[in-house]
C-alpha cells in the first residue's frame, strides 16, 4: 500500500500558493481595459468628437448556404451596428447563394461607393472532399 510522505523536502514545503478567489460577475470591456468614457461631440474640436457615423450606410453580405450559421452571424452584425448607434434603416443586407459569391458582391458594392463599410459573412464547413479548401481559398483571395 502506498502512503503519502509525512513531510516534503525543504524546497517543496509551502510551495503551493493559495487558490485564486472565484470571479464574481463579468467585467465590462470598457472597465476591463480601463478606458475613459466615450467622447461627447464637440464641433470645435475634432479630437473630442463622437466618431460614430450618423449618415453612413452599411452593407452586410451573407451567404444563403449554411443559413443556420449565417443567419446568426447576420443577427450578431446587426446587433453590433445597433450597439454603435447605427439604425436598421442604414443597414442593407444582401444575400448571395454561397461563400464563393461574397467577394464578387463585395467588389460590386465597394465600387458603388454607397456604403461606409461592407461586412462579409459566410460559412464553409470542411467535409470529406477538397471543396472546403477551394472555396475558402477563392474567398480569401477575393
Amino acid at each position: 500500500m502506498l502512503r503519502a510522505p509525512e513531510s516534503f523536502p525543504g524546497d517543496m514545503a509551502g510551495a503551493a500558493s493559495a487558490p485564486r478567489p472565484p470571479r464574481t460577475g463579468r467585467a465590462r470591456p470598457r472597465q476591463l481595459l480601463n478606458l475613459p468614457p466615450p467622447r461627447v461631440a464637440d464641433p470645435h474640436d475634432p479630437l473630442r468628437s463622437d466618431l460614430r457615423p450618423t449618415t453612413a450606410r452599411f452593407a452586410i453580405i451573407a451567404s444563403r448556404w449554411n443559413a443556420r450559421i449565417t443567419d446568426a452571424l447576420v443577427t450578431g452584425a446587426r446587433q453590433s451596428l445597433a450597439g454603435n448607434g447605427i439604425g436598421e434603416d442604414a443597414i442593407d443586407v444582401i444575400r448571395v447563394p454561397g461563400a464563393w459569391e461574397i467577394p464578387i458582391a463585395a467588389n460590386r458594392l465597394g465600387q458603388s461607393g454607397r456604403h461606409a463599410a461592407i461586412i462579409a459573412l459566410g460559412c464553409v464547413i470542411r467535409g470529406d472532399t477538397r471543396h472546403y479548401e477551394h472555396v475558402a481559398d477563392l474567398c480569401a483571395e477575393g
